[in-house]
């Protein structure tokens, strides 16, 4: 999908996971997991076309993805 950013990271046992996506000013554009996964390798896409009109734009967007007191950050460029 154009546009579309994928974020790999892997679980050593089963874990609720919660990942979201923000703007750098630090509002929540998208959660793309709020579940129990199981241990193992995992891949979450952000696809902003999903959001219809009020998709966000062009720019630097940061992720965390949180799990039983571990926590997966950092950031991104989205080009549209």
């Amino acid at each position: 999908t154009r546009g579309a950013t994928r974020l790999a990271f892997t679980l050593p046992s089963p874990a609720r996971v919660r990942a979201d996506v923000f703007t750098v000013q630090g509002r929540r554009v998208a959660t793309l997991c709020d579940e129990e996964l199981s241990a193992g390798a995992h891949w979450l896409t952000w696809s902003p076309e999903r959001g219809g009109a009020a998709a966000p734009g062009s720019g630097v967007y940061l992720y965390r993805i949180e799990s039983e007191g571990h926590v997966l950050s950092g950031k991104f460029v989205l080009l549209r």
